[in-house]
């Protein structure tokens, strides 16, 4: 298998992928809230936001496959922009990341992120926001002494993507992981 990443850049090809953004989303959303995620979100968003410089979908796909299984996505990444609530202003974050589970472990999302990256710097967008699940030990660390993970966390990577990150515990976590 050689994977190609790929930048979508037509509307009607990044539809054509919602109901797959939406499975991943949903996927990671039950990691990290008690609320039901709402269906048909990646349509609306990619409908809504598609044309904003912080919206890049890349996908990974298997070029030298059979010819039945090309145009199967591997993996992808979409961004799209995070708006302040302070401030009003609008950065990139990543809103949806996946790599088929047969394929983790094996940098594919570090090179879809990075794709990503490559693509916001050329719109002169130089960060990256990005949700960390409270599980995710690679990401996220328990302090001596405290029931809680991911307490001000600042660091200047996000595992092998060189990209700058802050991370607070959240409600989710401070509900489910409180000490007894």
């Amino acid at each position: 298998m050689k994977l190609q990443l790929r930048q979508v850049t037509q509307l009607e090809e990044a539809l054509g992928l919602a109901e797959r953004i939406d499975r991943s989303a949903a996927e990671f959303h039950a990691q990290v809230s008690d609320l039901p995620y709402p269906a048909g979100a990646a349509e609306r968003a990619l409908r809504a936001r598609f044309a904003a410089p912080e919206t890049v979908l890349v996908v990974a796909e298997d070029d030298a496959a059979p010819a039945s299984e090309r145009g199967r996505v591997w993996g992808l990444c979409l961004t799209g922009p995070f708006v302040d609530p302070l401030f009003g202003t609008s950065q990139p974050m990543v809103l949806a990341l996946h790599v088929d589970p047969t394929l983790r472990h094996r940098g594919v999302a570090s090179e879809l992120v990075a794709r990503a990256g490559e693509v916001l710097a050329s719109r002169n967008l130089h960060t990256l926001a990005a949700r960390a699940s409270h599980n995710d030990d690679a990401l996220v660390s328990s302090i001596d002494g405290s029931p809680f993970r991911a307490v001000d966390q600042k660091r200047s990577a996000l595992g092998p993507i060189p990209q700058a990150f802050t991370a607070n515990q959240s409600d989710f976590v401070k509900k489910h992981y409180a000490a007894p």
